[in-house]
């Protein structure tokens, strides 16, 4: 979920809501209740928000452990900005102390592998449900694998996957700890994508599941850089001629 702050609460649709609840709030006298009422409204709101601006399952307990919320902080801030982050502001947002945040991960780099690794079983999560609640038709199945990235694409705050980028800033370093889960990553794509050629009796599942992971990561990068648009029509074109071909 994209941390929003003030900022995410000025949007004009939670603006009547958020009138309301400042009413009610200013009508309590103890400050601690009123700080601890302040804070759990706040975070529903802003959970509200990002369920109705977010395709991809969000948690529906509250994060409460310092470590989760060290890992929330960090999947989110990496993936708006990019793995650069610094971790002062991770463990600014996180609430935590900087000793808290190294005994659970140890390095930022371990972080930043144990970020991608939730985001990476978030979004296959997310995908294989979008394909899955729509049968086992061949044809039905390749179908909703488009419309689940037209859908994720149209998302408010989509910057493209995170694993993408993330490769392209660790291009640099093989030995980082987040290579290992991005070549997990593709590979789990990869298999969902031969899953999906076996269904279309292609002679070739895995030349077939090449072509359209290829296929899906150019949608994205255009995607991203395009702000949406109409990437995904062009790409199930091509998808649909590939599979006819195999």
């Amino acid at each position: 979920m994209s941390p929003r702050g003030k900022s995410g609460l000025k949007d004009k649709g939670l603006q009547p809501e958020i009138c309301k609840l400042a009413k009610f709030m200013l009508a309590l006298r103890i400050s601690a209740t009123y700080t601890r009422v302040r804070s759990i409204i706040i975070s529903h709101l802003a959970s509200g928000e990002a369920k109705r601006r977010c395709p991809l399952p969000r948690p529906t307990t509250a994060i409460s452990s310092p470590r989760d919320r060290i890992l929330h902080a960090a999947t989110n801030l990496f993936y708006e900005e990019g793995v650069q982050v610094g971790v002062n502001r991770i463990i600014a947002q996180a609430d935590v102390a900087p000793t808290t945040l190294y005994r659970h991960f140890g390095s930022k780099d371990k972080l930043v592998a144990a970020a991608l690794k939730q985001w990476s079983t978030e979004w296959l999560r997310w995908l294989h449900d979008r394909i899955d609640r729509h049968g086992e038709e061949p044809e039905v199945c390749l179908a909703a694998l488009w419309d689940a990235l037209d859908q994720w694409f149209a998302t408010e705050g989509f910057r493209g996957s995170f694993i993408a980028n993330a490769a392209t800033e660790l291009c640099g370093n093989p030995d980082h700890p987040g290579q290992a889960v991005i070549a997990e990553h593709r590979m789990a794509l990869r298999r969902l994508l031969e899953d999906l050629a076996k269904s279309e009796d292609a002679q070739e599942p895995s030349r077939l599941a090449a072509e359209l992971q290829l296929l899906i990561d150019g949608a994205v990068a255009v995607a991203a850089m395009d702000h949406g648009g109409a990437v995904v029509a062009d790409a199930r074109a091509l998808g649909n001629a590939a599979v006819r071909r195999r």
